[in-house]
């Protein structure tokens, strides 16, 4: 199966010329077989379609509309069940040239993205290192042509995600300008801000963490408190933790009760939240504290409800109890010890009844899922 790329400008005169190349490539032990078809104007010898062509807005963006494979030499597309688009800068080179620009998918804020793979995602008795764009003998050389390519086009920045076991291609990043930005899992992740005549947009990674604790007050008017194996600054305190990437705050903060205490929960509303610089790792911190109710069962054959009983969270917890919330009150606004500040004002918006409801609602931007929003409804409890 053969994909041929077809590029006209109706905006220059139509004396045009077709140039066709069908080539086969070793990729990690797969023969790839791609056909190139061009439409380029009769220019002089030194003008290249693409350096004629990525001048036009509409192609610019057509070249990395789909996941993309740049290389220098010649537009290739791949036949892998849909096509995959690629450009060149100088169709008359020939050779190794095919390789190299390093292989690369479009991004957001018109960025690219280059993955490397795993060395064992090419580990077989086949293996050929000179097939491998990302040998290390020919790195440098295809990393410089990919920088160059992208500037061509006019994208923003280079993102390059490395794998542990090709950590020794990251000193040869070092030397085109790319920088550390994250790291998740056994991976890296390094970028490069491309546009020379303006200053990095590229954001700091992870600025905050996000924490939230519970305010969980039982029929019996206690709440739900803990003291942990570590670290108590005051007597008791209310369950606490640290949100999972990807999680609601509802979902985390149920959760955290319920890994601390044992204690079931449905989430009620927020109840406010306090910033935090300087903390873990010198990032910030965002703390929401949420009000929550405990699912309590009622006995059939009595009538009275039945509390269910707190498990502290082993290795974490070393006592989860339900307090008197009069105690509780007592302890934050306690002059001779300071008491706790920040629950003093948490605890007095519960006591009036005032909360920040959650809302579910669509995004605007296609194919976003629906935004969590959490607002002041102006009703009391």
């Amino acid at each position: 199966m053969f994909a041929v790329l077809h590029l006209s400008c109706r905006t220059i005169p139509s004396r045009l010329f077709s140039f066709q190349r069908t080539a086969t490539n070793m990729h990690f032990g797969r023969s790839i077989i791609a056909t190139a078809a061009f439409s380029l104007l009769n220019l002089p010898e030194n003008t290249t379609g693409f350096s004629l062509l990525s001048k036009v807005p509409a192609f610019r963006e057509a070249c990395l509309e789909t996941p993309t494979k740049l290389y220098k030499s010649q537009v290739r597309l791949f036949s892998t069940g849909a096509i995959t688009m690629a450009t060149t800068k100088a169709i008359e080179l020939e050779g190794e040239e095919w390789r190299d620009v390093l292989p690369m998918e479009k991004s957001s804020h018109n960025s690219v993205r280059i993955k490397i793979p795993s060395t064992t995602a090419s580990s077989s008795t086949n293996y050929d290192e000179s097939d491998d764009p990302f040998g290390k003998s020919s790195f440098q050389k295809n990393l410089a042509s990919t920088i160059e390519a992208c500037r061509e086009l006019g994208k923003s920045s280079l993102w390059v995600e490395v794998p542990m076991d090709r950590a020794s291609l990251i000193q040869d990043m070092k030397e085109f300008g790319l920088r550390f930005h994250h790291a998740f899992d056994e991976t890296a992740v390094l970028n490069i801000w491309l546009l020379e005549d303006s200053e990095s947009k590229i954001p700091e990674f992870a600025t905050h963490n996000v924490g939230v604790g519970a305010v969980v007050v039982n029929s019996r008017d206690e709440i739900l408190l803990v003291r942990e194996l570590r670290k108590n600054y005051m007597p008791w305190k209310t369950p606490t933790g640290i949100t999972e990437l990807g999680e609601q705050l509802d979902e985390a903060v149920t959760r955290e009760v319920m890994e601390e205490t044992g204690i079931e929960t449905t989430f009620h509303s927020i109840l406010g939240f306090r910033q935090t610089h300087g903390l873990k790792h010198g990032r910030s911190d965002l703390f929401f504290v949420c009000r929550l109710d405990p699912k309590e069962v009622v006995d059939s054959t009595t009538g009275n409800v039945v509390m269910p009983e707190p498990v502290p969270q082993e290795n974490e917890i070393e006592r989860a109890e339900w307090i008197p919330l009069k105690d509780y009150l007592a302890m934050i606004h306690d002059e001779k010890t300071g008491g706790h500040p920040t629950m003093r004002h948490i605890m007095n918006v519960f006591d009036e009844g005032r909360k920040i409801e959650k809302l579910v609602v669509e995004s605007v931007v296609p194919g976003r899922k629906p935004n969590t929003i959490y607002f002041p409804t102006g009703q009391k409890d």
